[in-house]
């Protein structure tokens, strides 16, 4: 309606109302594409949204498929239509036989230049136009005086004028202002691909702040190399300036990233269908080590001895799979010994004897404790402490421990390994380390 009372040309629009579930439309094969590579693909930000687009229709597809334009809207784009709604439309239940009007009816709605104040409306396309004051103006019904001044009256959503933060690189300035407060401190920022470039992280380390996360390749002062190169699956390309580190990674789609902080070493990671590539074996066994053990072994010499602790033992099995590439039929005697990591009970047990020995050498009231632990009053329960003394009392050591289970096992081609405490690392790839 607005655009009919101000426009020069267009006199009439009329607005069709379709049957629901009789119709198809053009949009309809369009919406279809974009549901099913969504269906597939992770949507973390809108500029997700902005790939799934683009790539619902490409050669992928079909050869001679056209990509859909995709055109990105500005914040100077949106008009407020819902002041404009609330400021002329008065009236829009009763018509001017004084009937309630049924919009959930209506079939066809019409905008006409010669009925300025009037909205008209049909339940059936056989039927004639009713009409509906919706009283624009109060006072009168020229048309000269329906909207005075199209640019007061079609109002912009974000009308606020540009600060410092606006303009040519408006994306760094924000995050520099956010974190006006946390820098020069050495923190780590992690970023997506919409904030990251290579000026931005140039700022910031001058401002001892660590920046690390995706890449938009087209990103100015990327290396044109690898933005070009051509890699395979699970490949990858980085180049390093002034501290900086830029990098392609190849999965479905090409995938840049950027940081100040880290080198490029891949985690190796699973995915639900069990697609897995990443870093070499001792960065995965560090990484699984700190990470995955550190959580899964909190508080272990309070519940080594609670029959639930076999729960734990499954995740850390399925850890020790993925370092060493085994699969699920690898009896789990072996788990430990591929991925160099001693069993998760004697672990367990080297922690618990840490703690016991600073709570007997502890002058405070926790040695009373030791030498007063009292009678157990269920004898089905294993106390931590009973475990201890006897851990104690036999001297325990768990390397040895666990090479004298190892050559008492009668495991399939257990011979090829002797002795079970070397590190496999050093044998496969030449590197030293503890196990």
């Amino acid at each position: 309606m607005f655009i009919v009372q101000t426009s020069n040309h267009i006199q009439v629009i009329e607005q069709k109302c379709l049957e629901s579930g009789h119709s198809m439309m053009e949009c309809d094969s369009m919406h279809s594409s974009i549901e099913k590579v969504k269906k597939y693909t992770s949507v973390y930000t809108v500029n997700d949204l902005l790939y799934i687009f683009n790539y619902a229709r490409s050669s992928c597809h079909r050869s001679n498929a056209q990509p859909y334009e995709v055109i990105e809207i500005e914040y100077n784009d949106f008009y407020d239509l819902a002041a404009l709604y609330s400021a002329y439309l008065q009236n829009t239940a009763i018509n001017t036989y004084g009937e309630k009007v049924n919009w959930l009816k209506i079939k066809t709605l019409r905008y006409d230049k010669e009925y300025i104040n009037h909205l008209l409306y049909r339940y059936d396309y056989s039927y004639k136009f009713s009409k509906t004051n919706i009283k624009l103006v109060k006072r009168s019904t020229a048309r000269t005086e329906f909207l005075p001044k199209e640019a007061d009256q079609l109002k912009k959503v974000y009308t606020r004028v540009l600060d410092d933060l606006g303009g040519k690189g408006h994306a760094a300035n924000v995050v520099l202002h956010l974190m006006s407060e946390k820098l020069n401190n050495g923190h780590p920022l992690y970023m997506d691909n919409f904030y990251n470039s290579f000026d931005l992280a140039s700022k910031l380390i001058e401002k001892k702040t660590f920046c690390t996360g995706t890449l938009r390749l087209n990103r100015k002062n990327t290396p044109q190399d690898v933005v070009e190169s051509k890699l395979k699956r699970g490949e990858t390309i980085v180049r390093y300036s002034q501290g900086i580190m830029i990098g392609k990674w190849i999965d479905k789609r090409d995938v840049g990233y950027i940081s100040t902080e880290f080198k490029n070493n891949l985690i190796l990671t699973k995915n639900r269908n069990g697609t897995d590539w990443g870093a070499d074996f001792l960065t995965m066994r560090t990484s699984t080590i700190a990470l995955v053990y550190s959580v899964a072994e909190y508080c272990s010499p309070i519940w080594l001895n609670s029959t639930h602790a076999k729960k734990v033992d499954i995740k850390l099995n399925q850890s020790m799979r993925i370092i060493s590439g085994t699969i699920k039929t690898t009896p789990l005697d072996w788990l430990p010994v591929l991925s160099s990591i001693i069993s998760p009970q004697h672990r367990w047990q080297i922690e618990l004897l840490k703690l016991w020995s600073k709570l007997s050498n502890n002058t405070t009231d926790h040695s009373k404790f030791c030498n007063n632990l009292g009678i157990r009053r269920l004898k089905s329960r294993k106390p931590p402490w009973e475990t201890a003394i006897k851990l104690s009392t036999a001297k325990y050591d768990a390397v040895q421990c666990w090479k004298d289970e190892w050559e008492k096992s009668e495991l399939n081609n257990s011979s090829l390994i002797k002795n079970p405490t070397n590190n496999l690392a050093s044998i496969y790839h030449g590197k030293s380390g503890q196990p």
